[in-house]
């Protein structure tokens, strides 16, 4: 099934989507730092919320559970479209 959760502006502090769960799922996000220093996902979050997997953008890279990636030139300081596909413990 589709969950859409679009903000009526920026989002300051966290956001629980807990109609998304499961062991397979596809999500597509916008990262916009805007003015912020970072802005990020946090996926497959354990039940008390202290685990999960993290996708943290500054605007000039994305940090992928801890594999840092420059963004392309033409991507830096925009927001940045992402496709992430889950399965079980795989992240893509």
């Amino acid at each position: 099934h589709k969950v859409r959760h679009r903000p009526d502006g920026p989002v300051a502090g966290t956001v629980r989507l807990p109609e998304l769960s499961g062991d397979t799922m596809e999500l597509e996000a916008v990262l916009d730092v805007g003015t912020a220093k970072t802005v990020g996902l946090r996926v497959r979050v354990s039940p008390d919320g202290g685990n999960g997997l993290d996708l943290v953008c500054d605007g000039r890279t994305l940090d992928v559970v801890g594999a840092r990636l420059d963004l392309p030139r033409d991507l830096v300081g925009k927001p940045l479209p992402l496709r992430l596909f889950l399965d079980r413990s795989v992240l893509e």
